[in-house]
């Protein structure tokens, strides 16, 4: 059983162990979790440190009150490693209407922890979303909000907003959106233009675009936004040393003969979109001149480390000057 089908069939296990970096999952799944309990604050417990056995065992060993069920969280990151087989032999007795969840955003699926739940409850691995898992996020968020989408202004939405490690930052751009449209209840590639924040990777992208058509006047504004952006240039600076990484390794791949799923595997990359233009730098950069720019990064890097540079001055070198 998956956790999905727990919920769709109104079935639950005792255990549930999520883990994954991706929180929006997470809080998504303890929220579902939260509305099964009657008198919350009778039968719901949340921690975020370790739990000593003798507040879990008078926990979970007594009965919900006035509810179906009770909810114990456990959401602390080295509990997998502090407990003992003193936890597993309470946890075997546990009551049959409660309902424990741990979060781990880190776990060894060796460890004991992992293979108990796995054995006797259900293990939810909350990953970073792929581009089809943002779409239905966004897409589903948009029409709980009563508002019109089409599929290209979904896709362009979703490419504009860019990767993020927090999913709330695409759904705080969907309420900006959602407000701005409220009159007429469409969301539209103007309103994406007029409203939205480009995602700091999409703009290294841009860069990278602009560095490959030799648009310095682009390349100056796209710094600029940055500059006044207040955004960290040692950010800035890793981003396009990764991408720069990607599009040689990608070059090298695709003269491998390597299929698009195997070039995402082996350099874990998550959206299609992000492949699609790193496929594309790759075809108009030599392999000596990106080969010139990685010596020049590690160069530049070497030179921040020892302070004989600042960031600030490296990434203008590495903009301006590839």
């Amino acid at each position: 059983m998956t956790i999905e089908e727990s919920f769709k069939k109104n079935s639950y296990k005792n255990f549930y162990l999520l883990y994954g970096n991706e929180d929006y999952l997470i809080v998504n799944y303890k929220n579902k979790f939260k509305k099964l309990i009657s008198y919350p604050e009778l039968n719901l417990y949340e921690f975020d440190d370790m739990v000593d056995i003798n507040t879990i065992h008078n926990i979970i060993m007594s009965n919900p009150m006035l509810s179906e069920k009770k909810l114990v969280i456990i959401d602390y990151e080295d509990f997998s490693k502090k407990i003992n087989d003193t936890y597993f032999e309470l946890f075997n007795n546990i009551s049959p209407n409660t309902i424990l969840i741990i979060i781990e955003r880190d776990i060894d699926k060796k460890s004991s922890l992992f293979k108990f739940v796995e054995k006797n409850g259900v293990v939810t691995e909350c990953k970073t979303l792929d581009a089809s898992g943002l779409k239905s996020v966004a897409e589903r968020y948009f029409k709980s909000n009563k508002m019109n989408i089409d599929k290209s202004e979904l896709q362009y939405f979703v490419d504009k907003v860019g990767i993020s490690p927090d999913i709330n930052m695409m759904l705080n751009e969907a309420n900006k959106l959602i407000n701005y449209c409220i009159d007429n209840g469409t969301i539209t590639k103007e309103a994406i233009d007029s409203i939205c924040i480009t995602s700091l990777e999409n703009k290294v992208f841009d860069m990278i675009k602009a560095q490959v058509r030799k648009d310095f006047g682009r390349l100056e504004k796209l710094y600029a936004d940055l500059y006044n952006l207040k955004e960290d240039p040692k950010k800035i600076f890793a981003l396009l040393k990764d991408q720069y990484l990607k599009i040689i390794s990608v070059k090298s791949l695709e003269n491998l003969s390597k299929t698009d799923v195997e070039i995402k595997k082996i350099l874990n990359i998550n959206y299609d979109w992000s492949l699609r233009n790193l496929k594309l730098f790759s075809k108009r950069f030599e392999t000596a001149r990106l080969e010139l720019i990685i010596d020049r990064i590690s160069s530049l890097e070497l030179k921040i480390k020892t302070s004989s540079i600042s960031p600030t001055s490296a990434l203008e070198i590495l903009i301006f000057n590839v």
